[in-house]
């Protein structure tokens, strides 16, 4: 037998601490971390942005600029000409200038970033927006459950599952999800509120037929699309239906005209490593943050929508919003060449009676079923231009 030499109770315990502290907590440890809240799902720190304070959107889609309403008069010019830049459904010419330094949580990243001034910024109580090259060199971690943003120069490796990452231009992150088989890019875009934007009809291989046009108020070229699955990558869908608006802000942005949008409203579920060491194509990784349930999504009406119960059929008839007024339901949009407009059923028609029940007896959760997801002809009473009752049968 050979001779083991004996280790000190004290040496052992601290031999057990440095071991979990190595493995036991993930690896490496963050050279800095970001404390932020969340505001409307947005993500939103605070930096100093050449030596003034501020708060600021972090948003993974807003490709290689910082904006800020800064004054920036001191700065050196870029020499870099943007033609116009398209920001909150109007065009404007932007100041680009050379940044000074960005600090935050006292630490300066990226000093040769590069700053765009623009005052129109979609949102009134922040002041600019950050992109994700702020953090080039690092692993990124986006916490949302402990609401912090987190750099490394390694990777913590208790983050096992992982997905091929692409820097459209250099700036964009993309991952490749399957529609109905076809491979569609994705932009994985902190800066979007909302769930899951679909591409165009036309724009990707997913078959324009798939794609129902959405008539509403204010004739905004929304789309509705109906697909049999859709793997996101980080999850998978069965016999949903998503969205589309041709007329976004986002969509004109020569990216969005092909990509689709993931928002936040879904990444919020997930914490998320960004490798931004440099590489263009890469691994983004990601956890579960909470436990999942068969479907997160909530069902609703909402411009932001990827919805649906699995294996279900969804809005046979075309009523597709509605708000709620006093005793009847004004209905604010409805899909093209459906029963409900076939029938007569157009925006700005008034809903009184759903099968004979007056709809202020109707749950927020039960008019979606009914209107919906309901598989059995539907009554509707509607008021017509003189204010009598109607009744319309709906059958698909």
């Amino acid at each position: 037998m050979k001779n083991r030499q004996k280790i000190p109770a004290a040496a052992s315990v601290a031999l057990i601490l440095l071991s979990f502290g190595l493995s036991g907590c993930g690896g490496p440890h963050p050279v800095f971390e970001v404390p932020f809240t969340l505001a409307d799902n947005h993500i939103i720190v605070e930096a100093d942005v050449n030596g003034r304070s501020g708060k600021y959107m972090f948003d993974t889609g807003a490709g290689p600029f910082l904006i800020t309403r800064n004054n920036t008069d001191n700065l050196e010019d870029a020499g870099v000409k943007v033609d116009s830049l398209f920001l909150n459904g109007e065009f404007s010419i932007p100041e680009v200038k050379k940044l000074d330094s960005i600090r935050i949580c006292g630490t300066t990243v990226k000093n040769d970033f590069m700053i765009v001034h623009n005052t129109n910024l979609m949102y009134t109580d922040i002041d600019g927006i950050l992109g994700l090259p702020v953090f080039s060199g690092y692993y990124l971690e986006i916490s949302y459950f402990g609401k912090k943003l987190k750099a490394y120069k390694e990777r913590p490796k208790k983050y096992s599952k992982k997905i091929p990452l692409e820097y459209a231009d250099g700036i964009y992150p993309e991952i490749q999800c399957y529609i109905d088989g076809h491979s569609v890019p994705f932009l994985v875009d902190t800066g979007s509120s909302g769930n899951i934007l679909f591409p165009l009809p036309g724009a990707t291989d997913i078959p324009a037929e798939k794609y129902t046009q959405i008539h509403n108020s204010n004739n905004t070229p929304y789309y509705r699309v109906k697909l049999d699955s859709c793997d996101l990558r980080f999850q998978k869908y069965e016999n949903i239906t998503g969205f589309s608006n041709i007329n976004g802000i986002v969509n004109y942005a020569p990216i969005f005209e092909r990509a689709g949008n993931i928002g936040a409203d879904f990444l919020k579920h997930y914490n998320i490593i960004f490798d931004c060491k440099g590489y263009r194509n890469t691994l983004l990784y990601y956890r579960h943050n909470t436990v999942l349930e068969p479907l997160f999504m909530r069902n609703g009406i909402s411009q932001w929508l990827l919805c649906g119960r699995p294996n279900m059929s969804f809005n046979k008839y075309g009523i597709d919003g509605w708000n709620r007024e006093h005793d009847s339901l004004l209905v604010t949009s409805v899909l093209a060449d459906e029963p409900a407009e076939r029938s007569g059923i157009k925006c700005g028609t008034r809903i009184t009676k759903i099968n004979g029940q007056p709809v202020s007896r109707f749950s927020k959760h039960k008019l979606e079923t009914v209107l919906l997801f309901s598989v059995n002809p539907l009554e509707i009473t509607i008021q017509d231009e003189s204010g009598s009752d109607k009744t319309i049968q709906l059958h698909y």
